[in-house]
């Protein structure tokens, strides 16, 4: 199975080696962490460098428009 396609839950059919059509139940112990930014495995979107950075520059923008606000109030 593909590891960025989504998982079976609960119950899946599929034909067994003679040709019968058999149901298993499907339980995980562990899945792998995926970051939806990146597309990486090994990482969540929390963790991820990208989003940091993109979350930094959108905070440093707005800071910079907010100081010229306050630039043209004062004056």
């Amino acid at each position: 199975m593909p590891l960025n396609k989504e998982y079976p839950i609960g119950e899946m059919s599929f034909e067994n080696e003679v040709g019968k059509i058999v149901e298993q139940k499907v339980e995980y112990e562990w899945k792998p962490v995926w970051c939806t930014k990146c597309k990486n495995y090994g990482q969540e979107l929390r963790e991820c460098r990208r989003q940091q950075r993109e979350v930094a520059a959108d905070n440093k923008r707005d800071d910079g428009q907010q100081r010229g606000r306050q630039v043209q109030e004062e004056a």
